[in-house]
């Protein structure tokens, strides 16, 4: 039994060493080093901390000062002296009003075994007009004794309680000898308001990777790059705060979705800075030769005495730490959320590998007044012919004519749908697609998808048929709505169709859903009859949803057909017999899909045991039967005689 213990703790020690050096094997393959080095980054995000005001007795002061003091050590500052963090837009580092200058000090370390190579330091700062005599600096030491002053900032840009917005500013640090460690102090002095001068972020970053800094070198005409994307829809998103990964962003601060059941993506507070960053990368080896941004949405006003004051920013950046700015939005009286607003930030990013774009918000009414629907990034697009506006994607579609369905019941494949319910053609001899009966509910859903590697830049629906009532004591019962989904499973409410006095069956609604669709490749639109009126009053003869056609979407609209039916197409008996794929109870609901006989587990259970079994009979026949003769005979003696052994 010895042999048979050691030889299971040997087993054991083996798996113990294989469990405890496989994360590190993992590890070591992805922490590659670039040509300069390990990066490593040294951040004072003061944004992110808690606001201490200065107050105004000295006693207040001096203790806010100490708070503060220890709060910016804590955060990974080296020394403080004489700062508040109190901003009139957010949480800002700054010596207060008339209270001398303050400073803190910032250290930043390279990887073990290495030196410093290179160094930045990213500065998000404000200096303001209205206070001549603020400003900045930054001094740079390698042993924190002795400094020199390599930038400084007075000249302010702007007044501080509106127009005046973060400046960012990229300081190169002269780490020539290869140091192994730097140290940097910001110095600022203001006496009139926290903006005069303060520090929003301080980044330090050593050993950049050359690529991510410097122009790419390549001989490739702009028509022969790859075009790339970054489209980012937030259409399906939940309502809620979010993060980067949320909205497809490399970074986010106070960003919300969906205030007040606004489908935007908007700041998430009033009077409070919020911004979003985005980044496309241009293919392998390639620069890029131009860079779009295209959103969405709107930038509106809702009270006239603040209109001027709100502003969207868009700034630009090849390193995602130094940002340009490169247009500004006011607010204007158009509502439409669905405008596309076009920004082209090439003359920042052009020659580089990647391209970093941030939008900053300061809204002083509603924060869903400015807001968007989706953000897309495109780079390279020198090589698409977008002459005389042609849309440059292929336009998609999926067309329906119901007029010449045979009478009675019309399931998915006759439509041409995903989905249906309940739906009837030619209903009491009308020629219209409707519900089975009065009462019953009925819908369809179709699908529309862009071509293998392009997104929606467009899309619409066409309805044409009747949308009236029969029995005016039941008009309001009676509504046709529309909704829309990114995956068949969550609908979104577009609009409700409600019927109007007008008989004729050749009425027309052209529904735009580009703000639903924009950016996404794939899009399920839902038509949901719910009514207790006879339902010839509510039906279809044609349906079309076309993506990708501009404004030649209404091309695509069948032709009217007469359609007679006879005594004769009606099918004998009840006119309500119908073939349908499976009930929808509302529109705005998730369409229950059959599920199918998912009994895979079963399998695996069974795979496991057999697994088992068989190492257990291999334990068995390595550790008893392979046992030296001795052995074996040592363990038999163990055996009663009413259990007698097997003979080996």
């Amino acid at each position: 039994m010895q042999t048979i213990m050691k030889r299971i703790g040997s087993l054991a020690l083996v798996l113990v060493l294989i469990l405890t050096l496989l994360p590190t094997a993992m590890w070591s393959v992805s922490a590659a080093k670039s040509s300069a080095g390990t990066e490593v980054v040294s951040k004072l995000d003061f944004v992110k901390m808690e606001s201490i005001a200065e107050g105004g007795t000295d006693e207040e002061k001096a203790a806010s000062k100490a708070k503060a003091k220890d709060a910016i050590i804590k955060a990974g500052a080296v020394d403080a002296e004489n700062l508040f963090l109190k901003g009139n837009h957010e949480t800002i580092v700054n010596p207060g009003g008339y209270n001398g200058q303050g400073w803190y000090v910032q250290k930043a370390t390279a990887t073990s075994g290495e030196k410093i190579t290179n160094a930045v330091l990213h500065l998000d700062y404000w200096v303001c007009t209205g206070d001549p005599q603020g400003y900045i600096e930054v001094h740079f030491s390698t042993d924190n004794q002795n400094y020199t002053k390599v930038w400084e900032q007075k000249k302010g840009n702007g007044d501080p309680y509106i127009y005046a917005t973060r400046q960012n500013v990229a300081v190169e640090l002269p780490v020539s000898g290869g140091p192994k460690e730097l140290y940097v102090k910001v110095v600022m002095e203001h006496f009139q308001t926290y903006e005069g001068a303060a520090v929003a972020c301080s980044t330090i970053t050593l050993n950049r990777d050359p690529k991510s800094y410097q122009k790419v070198q390549s001989s490739k005409k702009p028509e022969e790059c790859t075009m790339v994307t970054s489209i980012n829809s937030f259409n399906a998103l939940a309502p809620g705060e979010v993060t980067a990964e949320d909205i497809g962003a490399v970074d986010e601060v106070n960003m919300y979705f969906g205030i007040d059941e606004v489908p935007l993506l908007t700041p998430r507070n009033g009077y409070e800075a919020a911004t979003a960053t985005w980044k496309v990368e241009a293919a392998e080896g390639e620069p890029l030769h131009d860079c779009v941004l295209t959103m969405v949405g709107r930038t509106w006003w809702m009270t006239e005495s603040v209109k001027n004051d709100n502003y969207l920013k868009v700034y630009a950046s090849v390193d995602g730490k130094s940002f340009k700015e490169v247009k500004e939005f006011r607010s204007n009286d158009n509502e439409d959320d669905t405008q596309k607003i076009i920004v082209d930030v090439s003359s920042v990013v052009k020659g580089y590998a990647q391209a970093y774009v941030k939008l900053e918000w300061m809204v002083y009414d509603s924060p869903w007044i400015f807001g968007m629907r989706s953000v897309t990034l495109t780079g390279n697009t020198a090589g698409i012919d977008n002459s005389a506006g042609a849309p440059s994607k292929m336009a998609v579609s999926n067309v329906q004519s119901f007029t010449s369905l045979p009478v009675g019941g019309a399931d998915k494949e006759a439509l041409g749908a995903h989905k249906t319910g309940n739906l009837y053609f030619g209903y009491n001899k009308t020629p219209l697609l409707t519900a089975t009966e009065a009462g019953e509910d009925a819908y369809a859903i179709w699908k529309i998808n862009a071509m293998e590697g392009e997104t929606f830049d467009d899309c619409w629906l066409t309805l044409v048929g009747r949308f009236g009532y029969v029995d005016a004591a039941k008009k309001e019962s009676t509504a046709l709505k529309v909704s829309v989904s990114t995956d068949a499973e969550k609908y979104t409410d577009v609009k409700t169709i409600t019927p109007t006095e007008d008989q004729t069956d050749t009425q027309k609604i052209a529904i735009d859903l580009t703000a639903q669709a924009f950016g996404l490749s794939e899009l399920y639109v839902k038509l949901y009859w719910t009514s207790k009126d006879d339902p010839a009053g509510m039906g279809l003869r044609s349906m079309s949803l076309v993506a990708n056609a501009g404004a030649d979407y209404d091309a695509y609209t069948p032709a009217n057909e007469d359609r007679v039916i006879t005594d004769e197409e009606m099918p004998a008996g009840d006119t309500t017999t119908t073939t349908t794929d499976a009930p929808d109870t509302d529109a705005t609901k998730p369409v229950d899909t059959p599920k199918e006989n998912n009994n895979g587990w079963i399998v695996w259970v069974i795979v496991a045991a057999v697994v088992v079994l068989a190492g257990g009979g291999f334990c068995v026949w390595w550790f008893v039967l392979r046992k030296k003769p001795e052995a074996a005979a040592e363990d038999a003696a163990e055996v009663t005689e009413e259990q007698p052994a097997e003979p080996t």
